[in-house]
């Protein structure tokens, strides 16, 4: 069994390690999608837990003001529950969320329910989601979360981004790893644009932008992969 997992990319080796040991080792799969989300106010779930709940009185509020327990965050799902309403009968999920710091459970009502759709909810997808920090109904003393928007990264970062930038030392770009990159873009190929910026001495910089053949589908796992070619590798978006 060991010897297989030398085999897996980082994604599938921690998706064994949470199956297997029901935990994380190596990391956590939110953090591949971290230089995506740098110009977004993207919140630690355990710097939510911490946060005071501030108090609304929804009678005199301007619908129009800020939502002072708003916050935005990226997170696993782990587990994910379905119920019923007990007056309207209305089916709601209970999604267990999960990034490297902490976990928090989150509610999705009838109406965001459907606008996701059951289909998306698979355990081990990884989510932007926003919502309402709020005090469990049942439990006073634990936090959760009034889930009002959750969007799967993947699917965003497709939509959002013309392009993807890997910024490498000179010093990695040899022609084994440049081999291996090509192979790399051959199982992921897609409509996004790849910018290779190269790094040299004195913080100088070149960069080749990649024709059409090489385009590819920005996916956690392409991300992950190439940084391990490269090694030592930054990667950003192109706006």
């Amino acid at each position: 069994i060991l010897l297989n997992c030398l085999t897996l990319d980082k994604l599938e080796l921690l998706a064994y390690e949470k199956e297997v040991l029901g935990l994380y080792i190596n990391g956590h799969p939110t953090d591949i999608y971290k230089p995506f989300m740098k110009y977004k106010k993207v919140y630690s779930i355990d710097s939510i837990i911490e946060r005071d709940i501030i108090k609304i009185d929804f009678n005199n509020r301007d619908r129009n003001a800020a939502r002072p327990n708003r916050v935005t965050f990226l997170a696993a799902l782990t587990q994910v529950i379905f119920k019923h309403t007990k007056v309207k009968h209305e089916k709601f999920a209970i999604c267990t969320l999960e990034d490297a710091t902490n976990h928090i459970k989150g509610y999705l009502w009838n109406t965001m329910l459907l606008e996701i759709g059951e289909s998306k909810l698979n355990e081990g997808s990884i989510f932007l989601i926003e919502g309402d920090l709020q005090q469990n109904l049942a439990f006073s003393e634990e936090k959760v979360i009034f889930v009002n928007k959750m969007e799967l990264v993947d699917d965003l970062i497709k939509s959002a981004y013309k392009g993807v930038v890997f910024s490498v030392s000179e010093n990695h770009i040899t022609d084994e790893t440049i081999k291996q990159f090509y192979y790399l873009i051959s199982q992921h190929k897609g409509d996004c644009v790849i910018h290779l910026e190269i790094v040299g001495e004195g913080e100088s910089k070149r960069t080749i932008v990649l024709n059409e053949k090489y385009h590819i589908s920005p996916t956690a796992s392409f991300i992950d992969s190439a940084v391990e070619i490269f090694k030592v590798c930054k990667v950003y978006p192109i706006e």
